[in-house]
């Protein structure tokens, strides 16, 4: 299929001086166990780590954890309230919510701390923080869209989309643990991410399409005029 694709491939040949990769060594950090899923792993920013989401089959079980290279378990935390069955996203409060990429956690730039989404007594997912040893604090603000946490390159502020208002996005402030409106759209947003100065936000917005916007965000931390690049 490459060939087909990029034909100019054919004439390409490999230096045999060049260096090559090769894979070192290999490490398992968990064991088959067919009552459990695991995914999607992420690497923190240094590299040093790795987190994932653990749920069984029945859904009595889900939570976030966190392991060394190595495979030793050095944190983990509920990601649904103790003998509550987990609610789907798109159930809750009857309220469509967008198919977002599952995305359990967002770490910190410096890797010493992480947010993730926390499913309530009632379905509401609430946003929390912790860092590697001690005890996860809510966000004060309205409840999240599952999967839509992202903290910011910067390390000051955290982004995600209200499940109760799906055309927003809010901003959480990681010392004062509370959430604040940033800015609208014109219609549900289905993705955005941080610019890596942090000085911007990417969006898609819309219902069955989306466009998308970019959004300046000042040194005081509220956003500018959004600016649209493409149009349905």
């Amino acid at each position: 299929y490459i060939l087909e694709a990029f034909p100019d491939a054919r004439t390409v040949r490999l230096d045999s001086a060049s260096p090559r990769l090769s894979l070192a060594a290999e490490t398992q950090l968990t064991r088959e166990d067919p009552h459990l899923h695991r995914g999607p792993p992420r690497f923190s920013p240094d590299g040093r780590l790795l987190a994932y989401e653990e749920s069984d089959t029945a859904g009595d079980v889900r939570r976030l954890v966190i392991r060394r290279l190595d495979g030793i378990e050095i944190r983990s935390v509920p990601r649904a309230r103790t003998g509550m069955t987990f609610i789907a996203p798109k159930s809750v409060m009857g309220i469509v919510a967008p198919d977002w990429p599952p995305n359990p956690m967002s770490w910190a730039p410096s890797s010493d701390a992480f947010c993730y989404s926390r499913q309530t007594d009632i379905g509401a997912w609430e946003v929390m923080i912790a860092d590697l040893a001690g005890v996860p604090v809510r966000i004060a603000g309205p409840p999240a869209v599952d999967g839509t946490l992202a903290w910011s390159p910067a390390g000051d502020r955290i982004a995600y989309v209200p499940a109760t208002r799906p055309e927003e996005i809010w901003v959480a402030d990681p010392r004062q643990k509370t959430a604040r409106f940033l800015f609208g759209a014109d219609g549900r947003i289905q993705s955005f991410a941080w610019s890596a100065d942090a000085r911007k936000i990417v969006y898609a917005a819309g219902e069955a399409f989306g466009d998308v916007w970019v959004v300046p965000l000042a040194e005081d931390g509220s956003a500018g005029e959004p600016v649209q690049l493409v149009r349905w």
